[in-house]
């Protein structure tokens, strides 16, 4: 092979890899050998040099499959190679010691460490090692010196045997030196002038510095003897630009140069190299570049680090790379110091990043005593007058490094600095400075500094806690006392906390600094009381005052003093001049502010919060003395106290507060006998004179806590100590305090108080246990009674008696003066209600404790015995196969107490023993129903029976008592029931809770009976206008009605009875009043029941009687009375009917049971008039049904109740049944409806699903059921006359519902009904023409088709023409239907089936044309965007699954025999087949490209242009960008390179398009970047950067047309930044001072507004940082040129003008210094839904100033003013939040997707849709 071009050089390096690769290695060979390497230019040779050569030799070093021949020769390839090299080096190009160091760096590769090794190390054998420099300069000597040794500095002892691998690199290292190469590399870079080549020199010596480990001594002493200290020297040289360009080569060539040094025989090598290191770290840190600093003062951080860990180990460290070993701390120290390190860091060019890397270099010098004063001072002061972030950086470097100070004097200067700071400077740093000073000087020898400077830190914490001292920030202080009160407490404050204690005192008797005093003082008691053993001074008062009562009045008097100062505050009476009490300096007027531990005085804080705090201070310690020194609180005392806290006039807060505090007094073990002395005073002549009607939850805690701890004193009450007993009442008489809490429970209008009042009146009356003891014979003595409720004795029924007795009291003398509409009126009503409230809960307490003693019978509440839903329910017991299960028939209206007893009686079993368990839960709760526990049809209820229980429980009837107990519900009603009856004529929602009362009481048995027997009075609740005695009324009708009595028939001789005194028509009556026309309460209810009863006696009764007479004639084989008309279908009779059927008792009354058939029929309710049993006329009947069904369509309620619904029914149901029993009544319908003609669309067509539901069925029912009867006209034309037959209800109907369909609108929600309705009507008609025919004949039944047929074709025609008239609403992917399309659809289905002979008029064209119409229009319409025409831009006008179901079936009936149809319809297939298909995909899924059902379009990701897609859809939902964008006009010739025009087009697709996703490609081609490239689809960008290139060209291309300002107007705002000068300074003639400062302002467009987030909680704590600014002052003063001089200014950015959509930045990424990268910040940021931008604009920042100062001139608090600021704001400031745009992932790669609202309609406001690229 011969190189004579490039081609044969890539043919060479591809031999290099065949199998025998000696001719490529010739090849190259001979092509080196005839290289002239002095002028290689030719373009051939350096790509042979740069491209062929290179590749070559990385073929041949990753090959292992070489024999020994061609290793051999591999070997000989790469000798020649480096001799090549070593001539090359020379030329000056840059590949050729790049592949030198290929080679040297590869020695791992395959060839050397997989070859067989041959004899390839013979020259090293032979060589000799060099000695002097002349060795390796010297052409004859250097042929035979060693450069190389086997890894001579790696091994000690006896040499290892050499390796093929070490053997075969050590023979290339050595033969690279023999030809001159390592000679050729020490004379080119000792050839370098100045300026240095860095990348260069760093060439040559890399491959030096990689073989460094196999070189002899001699060569490298040889080597670095020269290159180390002239080019390292150069390099410190360089400036530092140059430096800044060439840094990486320049350090890589020093540590290398320094490798190579430290490894030759001077012993002084670590030292120089070390010392060099530190030069060049010094000249890093003194760079001007950040970048060059960190890495400079990481440099000399690593020194720093390894003499620091050197130190504390006390280990010498070897020599080599880890760290200085010849160097010690002095030196270092002295190095650091001589060069003025601190004074680089802290002086020159401060920098945050600078700052936080020097702690460890600060710490090192001051643990080595070299941070005296005056470095302390010069690092205090470098932070005065910094921005905060350096300011708290220095500080916590300074409290760090005091931690190490070895001098106390350094100390208590750095103490003495900080307490020179103002007050309002200091920040959460200068307090932990303190800390750590304070503590470091009292672990300080005294010896070394006298007491003062021990404990001066401790005296300026205390200085600092005082009031006169003003912190900026409220918890600076609460952080100040925390420390203070930390280190007052260490063993070496003993000395001196007798002498703060004094001052504690003092400023209590003088009412300052009072809750910090108190804090410290409580903090001590505390401390000294869990540690003292034998204290030199009296430890509780430290000798300060005569005793702890002292101690205990001066509290007391200082609590009376603050609450006077703040109730004269309150009142008006607080000025801002001199007062009594220190006031902190800066708030004139105030208060001394005092906190909790965790919460702060000062600053801005609400007064409210401020007296609470003052008050928990005060009274935390009042409890610390009461229970740590055994202290106690006289009368004089609580009565103070009392004044003082609970005043009438005091803060609510305030007495919540104190009574909390009293109740917790009361309730410690330590302070309660401290109460002792004055408890009764305090519960009798304090609390318990509370105003009743003014009382809170708190303050009602207290009392029920001191009800009974009084008690308790007295013995009335004591603690059980038995499981499951809280209290035992001890006494019969009252508990003292019942009547105070009586007043609570019925005055109090704080419902929680009430509630709660109520519930301790109920556990006082019954949850209570009573054992009265005589005090002579104690608790065992003859009067101790047995525990209830097993008490037979009566003491439970007199306790019950007492409470029901004062319950009732109260009520009936409340309900004297109900009507009065005064205040009285409406304290009498609460007085009813909660007297209501007390007997439920009482009753429910009772059913809950007392439901296994008692028996269903007992108890059982009027609201269980009305009748519910059967259910059927298998009883199962536990554990036995489910064929054994018993089925029983309940009402769901059974208690589970009576499902027990049921059970039991079954199983022959006591009820106690069972237990019952249903869908895994135990049931437990008795007197809760099935219903409320919501049992289902056929449920399981699994029993089982314990038999240790079950034996118990056998040998209880020998000691039970069997005496009846009276119960509450019983008491109630027997005794009480009239006036609880009387007050359900109080105002309504006073009667709805005594009607709730009534429920859960038994029913009156006297009114029972009297109803019963019919007695004086029993139809008042008829006759009167009381709505729930109404409703009573007809519960007990109900009631008789249903349950059996004294024999099986009663029920029915008094239903016969009640229809023969006019009770029905009594009912009815009622029913047709016009109360109900708008019901309101319990109308519905009441409306329910009558309907309801209606039904049962007019239809259910005599059908069931004649079933019962059936079945008994069935059984005697005799009748006993005649038979009725109708014929009985006995197969139908149900069992309980058969069952039922026994002989009735005669009854001398006339009844239903003694009249023929026909007066049981409908005449027998209704002939005669108001004569009649009904009392009214069937016609009457029937209008007031329709008129109920009619009102509850036209009723506008939200939500209706179940009642209503209800009433609709059973309204429809009764309908159903006149009609089908007398025929006739159909005429009564179309009489209503002449005069109410639109009551069928009303309510076929109203808003209620039930209402539509129950008069289709109805009418439909009546329509449908009536059979050919000759009584109804099948003419439809023929007038309705009076005398005459009546229309057939079908056919009546029928027309009425299809005139309905002709009048409906498009888009009509609830015509689902009437085209149902319709539909079946129509489906009627056929069967209706085949009754006429079988009873009337053939020709009746074609006389009728002929009569109705006309009418038919003409609705059907009139449909289609609807069908082509209506609008297209319908759309596919809301998806969207027109339910009167869907409609007219389905009757002309029906229509078309069911009359062939309409078809073609219906298909043909020149008719209606449907088949064309719906093939071309309805089903296969493309929508034409381009047209102007609306209707044309329209897609198909069937588009639902449903419309176009019924499009086909439609279709297919009108091709059904209409040949002509069918041909129409095959040419417009063929047509729709022969035009063009664009989707020729095989895997074509229309399905899966749909739109989605959210309504929006996706955009593709096409990689990575998540970012892109996320902000499109941002920008998209801009309804007025949107719209602007979309109306730009595009004048560029070739679109798909204009980019507006591709904008505007993914806005078209995004608004108009039905597919899932839109493909942006043509998009990204036609956005351009700066570099004139397309989108990079594979590369994130960040959207930031992003959005801002978007509006830059957008603006471009929206120039010179009408939408030129289209970003100005949606996104555009002005920002202002302004310098405002805080000195006074004269601009011309005019002067500016402190309240009118001259400002500077520059104004700026923006678009987005960046915000800060990390270390940010909110949003809105970046936009404080982003208006907060800085102040210009000290050496950074401002010079300001118009007044010319420099100023202390105020540098800050506010939004001056606010754009219409508000696009806030968040900067989630940073560049990191410490990684020299990009990172994100994950730092959780919240955001609010509502953004009030005025705070952080212009207007709203002067307005805020000027109040605040304000305010602050006229004395007022900044509360106030704050409040002020609220009122006045502007609400057009006020934004929504619409979209969030969100990042996930990394700096480096991620995935964006959005967050929008939608902003299309009202109804859609709240909901939100993500909208990412899919």
């Amino acid at each position: 092979m011969t190189i004579v071009t490039t081609a044969d050089m890539d043919a060479v390096a591809a031999a290099a890899r065949s199998d025998d690769p000696a001719m490529a290695f010739a090849a190259a060979e001979d092509y080196m050998e005839r290289l002239d390497v002095i002028d290689l230019q030719n373009e051939t040779q350096l790509y042979f040099v740069s491209t062929s050569l290179p590749r070559i030799i990385m073929t041949l070093l990753k090959r292992s499959d070489l024999d020994e021949d061609g290793e051999d020769r591999g070997y000989r390839f790469l000798e020649n190679t480096l001799i090549f090299i070593a001539r090359s080096l020379g030329t000056g190009i840059e590949t050729i010691p790049a592949m030198l160091d290929e080679i040297f760096t590869q020695r791992a590769q395959p060839f050397y460490t997989f070859g067989s090794g041959g004899e390839c190390c013979e020259e090293i054998i032979d060589g000799e090692p060099g000695r002097g420099a002349e060795a390796f300069e010297d052409a004859e000597k250097i042929r035979r010196t060693v450069f190389a040794e086997v890894m001579a500095r790696q091994y000690t002892g006896k040499a290892p045997r050499l390796s093929h691998v070490e053997g075969r690199f050590i023979s290339n290292i050595n033969s690279f030196g023999r030809c001159c190469g390592f000679k050729c590399i020490k004379d080119t870079i000792m050839d370098q002038k100045p300026p240095l080549r860095a990348s260069l020199i760093r060439s040559l010596v890399s491959p030096v510095h990689e073989v460094k480990n196999f070189l002899t001594t001699d060569f490298l002493d040889w080597f670095a003897a020269d290159v180390f200290p002239q080019i390292p020297n150069q390099m410190l040289e360089m400036s530092h630009e140059e430096l800044k360009v060439e840094f990486r080569h320049v350090s890589d060539v020093i540590h290398n140069l320094c490798a190579l040094y430290r490894l030759s025989s001077d012993i002084d090598a670590p030292e120089v190299v070390d010392k060099l290191k530190l030069e060049l770290a010094l000249k890093g840190f003194r760079s001007p570049y950040l970048e060059r600093r960190l890495t400079g003062l990481g440099d000399i951080n690593e020194f720093v680090e390894a003499l620091a860990s050197r130190s504390e180990n006390k280990e010498v460290m070897a020599d080599d790379d880890s760290g200085p070993a010849w160097a010690v701390p002095d030196y270092m120290c002295e190095w650091l110091m001589s060069n003025k390190i601190l004074d680089g860091i802290f002086l020159s060019n401060q920098h945050t990043e600078v700052l936080r890397r020097s702690n460890k270099l600060l710490l090192f010098l001051a643990a080595n005593g070299h941070v005296g004063e005056a470095e302390i001072e010069m690092i205090w002061e470098s932070s005065i007058g910094k921005h905060e972030s350096i300011q708290k950086m220095i500080h916590e470097l300074l409290g760090e490094a005091a931690e190490l100070l070895h001098e106390p004097k350094p100390l208590h200067r750095l103490l003495s600095l900080v307490m020179k700071q103002p007050a309002s400077t200091f920040t959460v740093q200068h307090i932990d400075l303190m800390r750590r000073i304070t503590i470091l000087m009292l672990q300080t020898p005294a010896s070394e500094q006298g007491d003062t400077i021990a404990y001066a830190g401790v005296a300026q914490l205390w200085e600092m806690l005082l009031d006169e001292f003003r912190f900026s920030q409220p918890e600076l202080q609460a952080m100040c006392l925390k420390c203070f009160t930390a280190v007052i407490e260490m063993k070496e404050c003993r000395p001196i906390r007798g002498e703060y204690f004094r001052l504690c005192v003092n400023n209590l008797r003088e009412h300052k600094s009072v809750a910090q005093s108190l804090v410290i003082m409580n903090g001590l008691f505390l401390s000294l009381a869990s540690k003292r053993k034998k204290p030199d001074i009296d430890w509780t008062t430290f000798g300060c005052v005569n005793d702890e009562q002292d101690l205990l009045e001066l509290v007391i008097a200082d609590l009376a003093k603050c609450t006077d100062i703040e109730r004269a505050r309150s009142q008006g009476g607080f000025s801002a001049g001199p007062t009594p009490v220190s006031t902190p300096r800066g708030r004139a007027g105030s208060v001394p502010m005092t906190m909790t531990r965790s919460a702060t005085w000062g600053g801005d804080m609400d007064p409210g919060i401020q007296l609470q705090e003052q008050l928990n201070h005060r009274l935390s310690f009042i409890s610390s003395i009461l229970e740590l020194q055994g202290a106690c609180l006289t009368v004089d005392n609580v009565d103070e106290l009392w004044k003082a806290l609970m005043r009438e006039e005091g803060d609510r807060a305030q007495q919540d507060l104190s009574a909390a505090w009293f109740e917790r007094l009361l309730f410690g073990e330590a302070t309660s006998a401290a109460m002792a002395p004055c408890l009764e005073h305090l519960f009798h002549n304090l609390i318990c004179q509370l105003k009743p009607e003014e009382v809170r939850e708190a303050q009602f805690s207290l009392f029920r806590r001191a009800l009974i701890s009084v008690n308790e004193v007295r013995g009335s009450l004591r603690h059980s100590q038995e499981e499951g007993v809280g209290y035992i009442v001890t006494t019969r008489e009252e508990l003292v305090g019942t009547t105070s809490l009586w007043d609570f429970a019925v005055l109090a209008t704080d419902q929680a108080v009430a509630k709660d009042s109520v519930v301790l009146i109920s556990d006082i009356y019954q949850k209570t246990q009573h054992r009265y003891e005589a005090p002579e014979a104690g608790p065992s003595g003859p009067d101790a009674g047995p525990p209830d409720p097993g008490d037979p004795g009566g003491s439970m029924e007199a306790r019950l008696h007492a409470l029901i007795s004062r319950c009732m009291n109260h009520m009936l003398e409340a309900s004297k003066d109900l009507s009065s509409g005064t205040g009285i009126a409406a304290v009498n009503e609460r007085r009813i209600s909660r007297c209501v409230q007390v007997l439920k809960h009482f009753l429910h307490d009772f059913e809950m404790t007392s439901a296994m003693q008692l028996s269903s019978t007992q108890v059982r509440k009027h609201s269980l015995r009305l009748r519910g839903e059967t259910l059927n329910l298998r009883l199962q017991k536990f554990g036995s196969p489910a064929a054994e299960a018993i089925p029983v028939a309940v009402d769901s209206s059974m208690t589970l107490l009576a499902l027990r007893q049921l059970i039991a009686q079954t199983i022959n079993q006591p009820p106690q023993c069972l237990r019952l368990i249903a869908r895994g839960t135990e049931l437990k709760e008795g007197f809760r129903t099935l219903g409320e526990l919501k049992f289902g049809e056929h449920d399981t209820v699994h029993f089982t029976c314990p038999k240790t229980q079950q034996g118990a429980d056998e040998a209880m009837p020998e000691e039970k008592d069997e005496r009846p107990r009276a119960t509450p519900h019983q008491m109630l009603s027997v005794e009480y029931f009239d006036r609880i009856f009387a007050l359900l004529e109080s105002p309504a929602h006073i009667a709805t809770e005594v009607w709730e009362l009534l429920m859960m009481m038994p029913t009156n048995e006297a009114l029972l009976g009297n109803m019963r027997a019919f007695g004086p009075g029993w139809d008042r609740s008829l006759k009167e206008e009381g709505r729930y005695s109404l409703l009573y009324f007809l519960q007990i009708v109900e009631l008789l009605m249903e349950e059996p009595q004294e024999s099986p028939d009663a029920a029915s001789h008094w239903r016969d009875r009640f229809i023969s005194i006019r009770g029905l028509a009594g009912m009815i009556h009622v029913m047709l009043t016009p109360r109900f026309e708008c019901p309101s309460g319990n109308d519905n209810a009441i409306l329910a029941l009558l309907l309801k009863l209606i039904y049962s006696v007019v239809i259910d009764w005599p059908s069931k009687r004649r079933a019962e007479d059936a079945a008994s004639r069935l059984s005697s084989k005799a009748a006993r009375r005649e038979s009725f008309g109708d014929k009985m279908d006995l197969d139908n009779l149900t069992e309980s009917q058969a069952e039922g059927a026994e002989a009735p008792v005669g009854d001398a009354d006339v009844s239903l049971s003694s009249v023929d058939a026909e007066e049981e029929s409908m005449e027998f309710f209704f002939s005669g008039g108001e004569g009649a049993a009904a009392g009214c006329e069937l016609k009457e009947l029937v209008h007031g049904l329709l008129k109920i069904m009619h009102l509850a369509s036209l009723q506008d309620q939200e939500e209706p109740s179940t009642d209503h619904a209800f009433v609709v029914r059973l309204s429809a149901k009764l309908l159903m049944a006149c009609v089908a029993k007398a025929p006739a009544a159909a005429e009564y319908i179309y009489s209503f409806t002449t005069a109410n003609p639109r009551w069928i669309g009303d309510t076929l067509l109203c808003s209620r699903n039930y209402v539509r539901f129950a008069v289709a069925q109805s009418l439909l029912y009546i329509a449908v059921n009536q059979g050919s009867k000759a009584v109804y006209s099948l003419d439809p034309s023929k007038p309705q006359d009076a005398g005459g037959p009546c229309l057939h209800p079908l056919i009546y109907f029928l027309e009425k519902a299809l005139k309905l369909m002709l009048e409906l609108e498009a888009g009509s929600v609830t015509c689902e009904h009437l085209v149902e309705f319709s539909n079946h009507l129509l489906a009627k008609t056929q069967g209706l023409s085949e009754a006429v025919a079988e009873e009337q004949g053939v020709d009746a039944a074609r006389d009728l088709q002929s009569m109705i047929g006309p009418f038919l074709d003409s609705i059907a025609l009139a449909l289609g023409k609807k069908i082509k008239d209506l609008p297209t609403i319908e759309d596919r992917a809301l998806p969207r239907q027109d339910p009167v399309l869907i409609g007219c659809l389905t009757l002309l289905r029906t229509l078309a089936y069911q009359r062939p002979g309409l078809r073609r008029a219906l298909g043909r064209q020149d008719d209606v044309g449907l088949v064309p119409y719906l093939m071309l229009q309805g089903l296969f319409k493309m929508p034409a965007f381009e047209s102007e025409n609306a209707a044309d831009q329209q897609g198909a006008k069937c588009q639902s699954a449903k419309a176009r179901y019924l499009s086909l079936q439609l279709l297919d009936a009108l091709v059904q025999t209409c040949p002509d149809n069918y041909e129409d319809l095959v040419r417009l297939l063929l047509l729709q087949h022969h035009q063009r298909e664009f989707r020729q995909l095989s895997a074509y899924r229309p399905s899966q490209l749909e739109k989605s059902s959210a309504g929006y379009v996706g955009l593709k990701n096409l990689g990575a242009t998540c970012y892109m897609n996320s902000l499109h859809q941002q920008l998209f939902h801009v309804p007025e960008f949107r719209g602007s964008i979309l109306q730009v006009p595009v004048a560029q010739a070739d679109v798909s390179e204009s980019l507006m025009y591709q904008m505007q087009t993914v806005f078209a697709h995004l608004q108009e398009g039905h597919k899932q996703f839109y493909d942006p490609w043509d998009f990204c081609q036609a956005y351009i970047d700066y570099e004139g490239h397309p989108v990079n689809v594979r590369q994130q960008m960040d959207v930031d950067e992003y959005l801002n290139m978007l509006f830059d060209k957008l603006e471009t291309a929206t120039q010179k047309t009408d939408q030129a300002s289209v970003l100005r107007d949606n996104f555009g705002g002005k920002v202002v930044n302004q310098i405002i000068c805080k000195d006074t300074v004269r601009v011309g003639e005019r002067v500016y001072g402190r309240d009118d400062p001259f400002k500077s302002e520059r104004e700026e467009s923006f678009n987005t507004i960046s915000l800060e987030v990390k270390h940010k909680r909110t949003i809105l704590e970046s936009l404080d940082a982003f208006v907060e600014g800085e102040v210009l002052e000290g050496d950074n003063k401002y010079f300001c040129e118009e007044a010319n001089q420099k100023v202390d200014a105020l540098k800050r950015a506010c939004v001056k003008t606010l754009p219409r959509t508000l696009i806030l930045h968040l900067k989630r990424f940073e560049f990191d210094f410490d990684y020299m990268k990009k990172v994100k910040v994950n730092d959780s940021c919240e955001f609010p839904m509502l953004l009030n931008m005025e705070p952080y604009t212009l207007a709203g920042i002067e307005r805020r100033e000027a109040i605040m100062a304000e305010a602050k001139s006229a004395g007022l608090d900044e509360a106030e003013a704050a409040e002020r600021l609220a009122r006045e704001a502007d609400p057009d400031s006020e934004y929504q939040l619409v979209g969030v745009l969100v990042h996930r992932g990394t700096a480096d790669s991620g995935h964006y997707f959005s967050y929008i609202k939608e902003r299309i309609s009202d109804a859609s406001e709240s909901s939100g849709a993500g909208a990412a690229g899919t």
